[in-house]
């Protein structure tokens, strides 16, 4: 009985309990692939080449969190931050997703040279959101769906875009 109190019993029950959340940062770490079309320095993504983006990327896993408000300088990865959180999103914690461009021609533009490329590039990405195929309208230039959510794009100029749509991510 000692036995099976100190040794067998924490081992089974371990078995049960959940497993702790991957963060963002750690997602990237393990799945991102960057893409030439949008890296000067194209394959696997390193948190540790931009170290002050680690808090950034894993403030979007922790439970507390419910807005990041982010003061930078432009072009030092803010936008890579953030696609690591939808890759990580789409992956991990699925549910609808809406990227705000300040135009609608901005929001094609970022999903043809930005997310597209990086959803090829990285596989469990690419297994999870649907080809874009010419007849089937669940991915779209501004609309692509996966298991468990959808993503949007949409233009601030564009205030209709933003109706009738219940989002997780903004």
């Amino acid at each position: 009985l000692d036995l099976l109190m100190g040794e067998i019993l924490p081992e089974v029950t371990s078995l049960f309990r959940p497993s702790r959340k991957m963060t963002v940062s750690e997602w990237a770490d393990r799945e991102r692939q960057l893409s030439p079309e949008s890296s000067a320095e194209p394959g696997q993504w390193r948190t540790s080449r931009a170290e002050y983006l680690r808090g950034i990327m894993d403030a979007w896993t922790a439970p507390e969190t419910e807005e990041i408000t982010v003061m930078k300088s432009a072009r030092v990865g803010g936008t890579e931050a953030i696609n690591n959180g939808i890759g990580y999103s789409i992956c991990e914690d699925p549910g609808p997703i809406l990227v705000v461009q300040p135009t609608l021609d901005s929001s094609r533009k970022y999903s043809k040279d930005i997310l597209d490329p990086m959803i090829r590039d990285t596989k469990v990405l690419a297994l999870k959101v649907s080809e874009a195929k010419a007849r089937d309208r669940s991915n779209t230039i501004l609309h692509k769906k996966f298991k468990g959510g959808t993503f949007y794009m949409v233009g601030a100029n564009t205030p209709t875009s933003f109706r009738q749509m219940a989002i997780r991510y903004i």
